[in-house]
């Protein structure tokens, strides 16, 4: 995928991050600058995908889980 769409797609989520306020969109658009930096070292377009999912992947979701169980 080329990298110009990666900067895209972080551009128009930091802007959408700018006009509604919900925390994850920038998350997203890091997310999407991990792809972009992953389509710079030349991999392909899969792991550029797999490198965006598991940067957006919200780090506190597995302590989220484990709270019902204390």
């Amino acid at each position: 995928m080329p990298v110009w769409i990666w900067f895209v797609a972080a551009g128009v989520l930091g802007v959408a991050e700018l006009l509604t306020g919900p925390f994850y969109m920038l998350i997203l658009a890091v997310a999407a600058c991990f792809g972009a930096a992953a389509s710079l070292l030349g991999f392909g377009a899969t792991i550029q995908v797999v490198v965006a999912a598991v940067a957006a992947r919200p780090s506190g979701q597995q302590q989220r889980f484990d709270k019902g169980k204390q």
